[in-house]
């Protein structure tokens, strides 16, 4: 079977208007083997997975198909390689070693609904000039890439690609994704020590400004991000 990019194009536009479940299923099958040609260059093992990941991750990156802005066998096929690199990249990733500002069993407890409900319910207030529907969407990527444990520029390039928003915004929405989720984990985190090197730095005078308890948390919130005051 050979992808039809035009009749599948048709199909995905047609399920864009109506959300019918029939159409669904035609352009997943009509997808079939886009999907299986992508997944036979990764190692065989994972070949199964893949196939059903990328048939979710697919039916996720549906609404925010423009055929305007890209072809679909270009957005399928950047939507496939990329939930297939993140699932490897996953299965293989070794245990860090080095926590410093990292999540302490971070990966394990983000994954209650309740987090990813919360974020939605905010992200909606946050940013009232994206559509719902759009910044739910954008929302649940962000969150479930990391999860994923892909790299931040993995997520704000996979965002402006599936969801043809710009880089700035792209980054703007993934960096306050990671504020908000640092925030509601604060207690599983561990910032960094002040050592001898750092006095070229402004660092000691925040800390001894702010006082121990709030430096710290906040050096965990915005750890590894450049904030541009007013």
């Amino acid at each position: 079977m050979i992808f039809d990019v035009d009749h599948v194009t048709a199909l995905v536009l047609e399920w864009q208007r109506t959300r019918d479940e029939d159409t669904l299923t035609d352009l997943l099958f009509e997808s079939t083997s886009l999907i299986e040609a992508i997944v036979s260059s990764y190692d065989y093992v994972y070949r199964d997975d893949l196939i059903q990941e990328a048939y979710l991750r697919i039916q996720y990156a549906l609404p925010f198909f423009k055929p305007e802005i890209s072809n679909l066998h270009n957005y399928f096929t950047t939507v496939i390689r990329n939930i297939c690199n993140t699932y490897i990249s996953k299965q293989c990733k070794e245990p860090d070693t080095e926590l410093d500002l990292q999540f302490m069993g971070y990966r394990e407890t983000i994954t209650d609904n309740d987090v990813l409900t919360g974020l939605i319910s905010r992200n909606r207030k946050r940013f009232p000039s994206i559509p719902v529907n759009e910044i739910d969407h954008m929302t649940a990527y962000i969150y479930y890439e990391i999860i994923d444990g892909s790299t931040s520029r993995r997520v704000i390039t996979g965002l402006s690609l599936q969801f043809g928003i710009d880089k700035s915004m792209a980054q703007l929405l993934y960096q306050s994704t990671i504020i908000y989720l640092r925030a509601i984990h604060i207690n599983q985190s561990k910032p960094s020590k002040i050592s001898e090197s750092d006095e070229l730095s402004i660092l000691p005078d925040l800390l001894e400004v702010l006082g121990d308890d709030v430096y710290n948390r906040l050096a965990i919130v915005f750890s590894g991000m450049s904030i541009k005051l007013p």
